[in-house]
């Protein structure tokens, strides 16, 4: 992803209105994403932590990887997790024409409505690189699970300082990010818990 902020500056959120950042709530609730799968052993150890803690979050899937993937959907349904779109392949939409960028959005949607019988499905743009359209669903937060330069301890550390309500934070569903995810993310959840963060699913609705 090259440079990013771990909190995106309220200045962007308020240049793109738009397009959805947090969703603020009275409930002290925050919004878990996974990127990029599903990817077979990495979501499954996924779920088994999400389970562990009675945790729910929304997996922005890719169109090309929920093919053969039937009973891992099942079980992201059956337990409580949202599915969303993130394209059908993981398309940098700066870099591609906009027929390009909407084809792709348009085929992940598609792809995923052959497990999902919802009617309208939430849309994030790989690397958030969005070119107009309908809303995204982008973050407020982004962990750095994928980034080689950033230990797992600084990776938990930025979590903790920065985690607010309505906060949507961005984990990944990959072979690369999940040495560090595996690692934090249960810290973290414990983390959530004793500050008394609740978890949502973002809502296809948005």
């Amino acid at each position: 992803m090259g440079f990013y902020f771990h909190r995106i500056p309220s200045l962007f959120q308020k240049l793109f209105t738009h397009h959805i950042w947090t969703i603020p709530n009275s409930s002290n609730e925050i919004y878990l994403t996974f990127d990029d799968g599903p990817t077979p052993k990495v979501s499954e150890q996924i779920l088994h932590i999400l389970a562990e803690y009675n945790v729910v979050g929304t997996f922005f899937c890719l169109g090309k990887n929920l093919k053969n993937q039937e009973r891992l959907i099942e079980k992201m349904y059956t337990q409580g997790h949202q599915l969303a779109n993130h394209g059908f392949e993981h398309l940098d939409g700066w870099k591609i024409s906009k027929e390009e960028y909407f084809d792709n959005q348009k085929r992940g949607e598609q792809t995923l409505n052959e497990y999902s019988s919802n009617n309208k499905i939430a849309f994030r743009p790989p690397y958030g690189h969005f070119r107009g359209g309908k809303s995204a669903v982008l973050w407020s937060l982004m962990s750095g699970d994928f980034d080689d330069k950033l230990s797992k301890e600084e990776c938990l550390s930025q979590l903790i300082s920065k985690t607010k309500s309505g906060d949507i934070i961005v984990f990944h569903d990959n072979e690369k990010s999940f040495d560090t995810l595996k690692w934090v993310l249960p810290k973290f959840l414990d983390f959530c818990k004793e500050q008394g963060f609740t978890f949502g699913v973002i809502p296809n609705s948005l």
